[in-house]
């Protein structure tokens, strides 16, 4: 039986998963044309649309088909580039009469990337500008991109155009010269081309389909014409996805390229570990049938591995198998997550943690200076998603909320104070007075500590408390609450009492005299700044570049990029990047990518830094 895997990628709400309902619902796979048979996770069917990755199988005429349905927004482009690497196929979906979508245009060239073949098909052909959107997928593709035959007519070779033929005949160089010579071509000839042509990264034909008559017709054309698996035999499995249910625990999906059978024990070519394959299904959306055994290119299902994740690569002892890692993902959304009540919140790390073994594009963590949990991922849409699963999966309940942030304070001009602490009320007392000067370090310095006291008077071993106690008013803040940085601390005289002087003692007069010395210097508020990247078509820089300027962000330069794309380098102070990417995405209708990370501090302006201060002062007042 051959074994051929395509994706359905491309424009969102385009009619990827209800032709495939369509076409699961007709062989009898699934109890009814709903949607909901497809994306069956609960936030899919709150929003109407995919947010994962599902596989599902067909069989006919001695193939077997694995239809790879995948999300079409943006954010969730990262698993669509996933399932295409792992692909034979790649269908790219786009609604009649549409302009450049972002998906599109991220689909086409993952597939060129990955040198997967693929098609386009234009859905709802009857009720929109198909010869438009033809144009479009032209200008993106190349002189490849030809209609396989006019819409409404069958997929098959005697409807095919003329236009796809030429295309086929090019191919062959004695077929072409013979055509260009006016020689007639045989229908055989063009026949024998057709597997290298579908198989062809130069050749992406198009397809319109919008009813039950051209699903058929476009398995039909899969089942005779597409490629299939066609690498070695070898006995290795690759983990692309990841799923966690509560009565089973973890499972992970793979890509068979050998005979797997039950009871076979594989290797993980990163850790070393030994995996006994107790027992193998293949996988059909949210469910899962139990096999003996799964041939090269099948897809497989296989629950509670000892020491997996995805990317991993398991073999039989001795077989080697290349494959190029799946890609890191930037997260350019930041939230913070409140946890409702404390349940959730002794609760979501773990939730978190196995949400990520599912989803590798966020990444969550506690931060201990803002006391927040933050969240960053793709998007708003993939952040509710992660909060929608939160709660379905693990009862975990959150809102989401601003992140915090990291601002920091330092000093203006150089100060001097004192710290005395002094309690005798019987018994034992308390006993240590610090003097030190302080003075703005160049921006970047951090923190310097010079200790002048001679003569005895601070003995030796109270100078490390004193520092102590400095650094504890450093970390406090004087100002806002934040910590204080690119200051020198000179401890030039103090004094101590034989009997009730101690460590205590000098450390909160270290404290006290940080205090009183910063107080004096003219303190301010520091904001972090971002180095930010942004890559995006140039037909948009006017309005990214404005974007830019109204988050006090500032132009550092531009560079051509791939296409007719534009890389913009700027920097941003961090309030205003966390969210950046919802705007731009905007303004370029998704065709960006951003990318950031942490430059350098520097002087928050007047009003920010008022604010930041009332702030810190009112939740004071608040407790």
């Amino acid at each position: 039986m051959k074994v051929k895997s395509v994706v359905l990628c491309g424009q969102p709400l385009s009619g990827k998963t209800y032709m495939l309902t369509n076409i699961l619902y007709k062989a009898g796979k699934i109890p009814k044309a709903d949607t909901k048979y497809v994306d069956f996770e609960p936030d899919e069917q709150e929003r109407g649309s995919s947010t994962t990755i599902k596989v599902f199988s067909y069989e006919k005429d001695s193939t077997k088909l694995y239809f790879i349905d995948t999300p079409g927004f943006v954010e969730f482009l990262p698993q669509s580039k996933t399932a295409i690497k792992i692909s034979d196929y790649v269908l790219i979906f786009i609604r009649s009469g549409s302009d450049m979508d972002a998906s599109v245009e991220s689909s086409f060239f993952s597939a060129k990337k990955n040198q997967k073949p693929s098609a386009f098909v234009i859905t709802q052909y009857s009720s929109g500008d198909w010869n438009k959107t033809l144009e479009v997928l032209q200008k993106l593709g190349g002189s490849g991109v030809k209609p396989f035959t006019d819409p409404g007519k069958p997929f098959d070779f005697d409807n095919m155009s003329e236009e796809l033929k030429e295309e086929i005949i090019s191919l062959d160089d004695t077929l072409l010269e013979k055509y260009l010579e006016g020689e007639s071509i045989s229908d055989d000839e063009i026949r024998s081309l057709m597997g290298k042509a579908f198989a062809s990264m130069d050749i992406h034909p198009v397809f319109f389909i919008e009813n039950e008559n051209d699903f058929d017709s476009l398995v039909n054309f899969l089942v005779n014409f597409a490629p299939g698996y066609e690498g070695e035999d070898k006995q290795a499995i690759l983990i692309f996805k990841s799923t966690f249910d509560p009565s089973m625990g973890e499972q992970f999906h793979a890509r068979a390229y050998g005979s797997i059978k039950k009871g076979m024990e594989l290797i993980n070519a990163r850790t070393g570990t030994k995996e006994k394959l107790s027992h193998l299904y293949t996988p059909f959306g949210k469910d899962r049938i139990e096999v003996e055994e799964v041939h090269k290119g099948e897809y497989l299902l296989i629950p509670k591995l000892k020491d997996a994740e995805i990317g991993d690569i398991l073999a039989t002892s001795g077989v080697n198998f290349e494959f190029e890692g799946f890609e890191e993902v930037f997260k350019p959304y930041v939230v913070a997550v409140k946890p409702k009540g404390k349940a959730a919140e002794e609760k979501i790390s773990e939730a978190m943690h196995r949400l990520l073994r599912e989803d590798p594009t966020f990444s969550y963590e506690y931060d201990a200076e803002l006391h927040q949990h933050l969240l960053k991922c793709q998007g708003a849409t993939h952040a509710n998603s992660i909060v929608s699963r939160l709660k379905n999966k693990f009862g975990v309940e959150v809102e989401i909320t601003r992140p915090r942030i990291p601002y920091r304070e330092t000093i203006r001009k150089p100060s001097q104070g004192m710290g005395k602490f002094v309690k005798q009320t019987g018994g034992r007392g308390q006993y240590g007075i610090a003097l030190i000067k302080i003075e703005p370090l160049p921006r970047g310095k951090n923190y310097e500590f010079v200790n002048s006291i001679f003569g005895g008077a601070i003995p030796k071993e109270y100078i490390p408390s004193v520092e102590t106690g400095i650094k504890k008013a450093m970390a406090e803040g004087v100002i806002a609450g934040y910590p204080v940085i690119d200051v020198k601390v000179e401890l030039y005289d103090g004094k101590y009492h034989p009997v009730d002087s101690s460590n205590f003692a000098f450390e909160v007069a270290g404290t006290l005299a940080f205090r009183e010395a910063a107080n004096g210097a003219d303190p301010y508020i520091l904001e972090p700044i971002y180095n930010v990247e942004i890559l995006a078509p140039e037909k948009f820089l006017g309005d990214i570049i404005g974007e830019i300027n109204s988050r006090r962000g500032r132009i550092m330069g531009f560079e051509p990029f791939e296409r007719d794309y534009q890389k913009i380098s700027a920097q941003v102070p961090a309030e205003n990047v966390y969210d950046l990417i919802v705007p731009l995405r905007s303004i370029t209708k998704g065709r960006c990518s951003l990318k950031y990370e942490f430059s350098h501090y520097e002087e928050a302006p007047k009003d920010v830094q008022q604010r930041v201060i009332s702030e810190y002062q009112r939740s004071k007042e608040e407790g």
